[in-house]
């Protein structure tokens, strides 16, 4: 299918785009995908770690997670809310770790269930709706979760700083380990 036959099938509300949604597609390694996208100026090209264009159906979403990374996400086309947890809240999302490095957590932010974790409800979600043309940065070890609301066609890039940037408070609490 051409990519322009994808990109339409997405964004039309009309389309059985569930079953073309949630292609996470590298622009490293898809050259194709990458023509005419640039990565925002700030951010040196040496420190790209990885950037990726999702293509969403509306009602998608993400668990509850933090990265290892600072990042980007910029939305193009449709809607996007967005959950942020500031890094003090930890405890209260009961992490785990995935054999790749994120944390995860054990709550399904969208369907707590509270009686099998109670510290989530001490935790405080900053909520954010993201629209097209806009972007919102992602600190490391800021936990986060997004769901679609529109059709939406997004662009997101995490990048490595020089560990003498990065303050101490985020690396003891990035290494908070099991709990």
């Amino acid at each position: 299918m051409p990519f322009s036959t994808l990109i339409d099938a997405v964004v039309s509300p009309q389309s059985e785009a569930r079953l073309l949604s949630g292609p996470q597609l590298s622009l490293r390694d898809n050259a194709w995908a990458a023509e005419g996208v640039g990565v925002p100026g700030f951010i040196p090209g040496n420190r790209i770690v990885t950037s990726n264009l999702w293509l969403q159906a509306g009602g998608d979403k993400t668990h509850l997670h933090c990265d290892g990374k600072p990042g980007i996400l910029g939305l193009l086309h449709g809607e996007k809310e967005i959950a942020l947890f500031p890094p003090g809240d930890w405890r209260s999302l009961y992490p785990s770790r995935d054999a790749g490095g994120e944390h995860w957590s054990r709550v399904d932010f969208w369907q707590p269930d509270e009686s099998a974790f109670p510290r989530f409800r001490d935790a405080s979600p900053l909520r954010v709706t993201l629209r097209a043309g806009e972007m919102l940065f992602v600190p490391v070890t800021w936990w986060h979760c997004v769901r679609t609301v529109r059709p939406s066609i997004a662009l997101n890039c995490w990048w490595v700083e020089p560990e003498a940037e990065i303050d101490d408070v985020y690396q003891h609490l990035w290494g908070f380990g099991a709990i």
